[in-house]
């Protein structure tokens, strides 16, 4: 199963490939343009954590918190001609790039994490932790994600309301691998807490 999950290295070569092409395009723009901004690949992809058959981008474009978000976003339109602009907390614009789904997400680069302006800003810091913990877990990862896609609850969006690929992530750090989040995943009950820093708690 893993074999099919993995992505192998030709398809990591392809994503790195693609996701450098994007941000050298964004970054040149915003430099000829004046703009501060630096742009940077997260999620799962920025991190080794993708399934093989999921070719998405996630690419943020970072301004200093007292710039306009509005100017990001009008630089990612002139990324790809197929795009189009789509809406969270605010918006954002989806793009097709040799064959990936992008994102192009604008976001403020905050400092601390205290002083978020929009609820994007929390992704750096996500990718960073995860980055810094994830090594030798990746493979743990695929497979508690294929698992999850197969029972029908991956994906935090409302119609699915599943686990995030954040989440499956956090919780292979957690418990070390693939079994062990399944095996603890059997004793949870309702108002379980589970503390990635500071171990498990009962619910109250």
């Amino acid at each position: 199963m893993l074999s099919q999950v993995r992505p192998s290295p030709a398809q990591r070569e392809r994503l790195r490939a693609v996701s450098r092409k994007i941000i050298t395009k964004i970054e040149q723009m915003a430099q000829e343009q004046g703009i501060v901004l630096q742009a940077m690949l997260v999620g799962s992809a920025a991190r080794g954590t993708w399934l093989s058959q999921d070719y998405d981008l996630d690419i943020f474009l970072g301004v200093p918190e007292s710039s306009d978000l509005g100017e990001a976003v009008r630089l990612a339109r002139l990324v790809a001609p197929e795009q189009e602009e789509r809406y969270a907390e605010h918006p954002y614009i989806h793009a097709r790039v040799d064959g990936f789904e992008v994102d192009l997400v604008p976001c403020y680069l905050v400092d601390d994490a205290s002083r978020l302006r929009s609820a994007v800003d929390r992704t750096p810091f996500h990718t960073r932790y995860i980055a810094s913990r994830i090594a030798g877990l990746e493979d743990e990862v695929l497979l508690l994600k294929q698992f999850l896609k197969g029972v029908g609850v991956y994906g935090s969006e409302l119609k699915t309301g599943g686990f995030s690929g954040y989440l499956a992530e956090l919780l292979v750090i957690h418990y070390r691998s693939f079994a062990g989040v399944l095996r603890a995943a059997s004793l949870w009950r309702p108002n379980t807490l589970l503390e990635l820093e500071g171990g498990r708690r009962g619910g109250r």
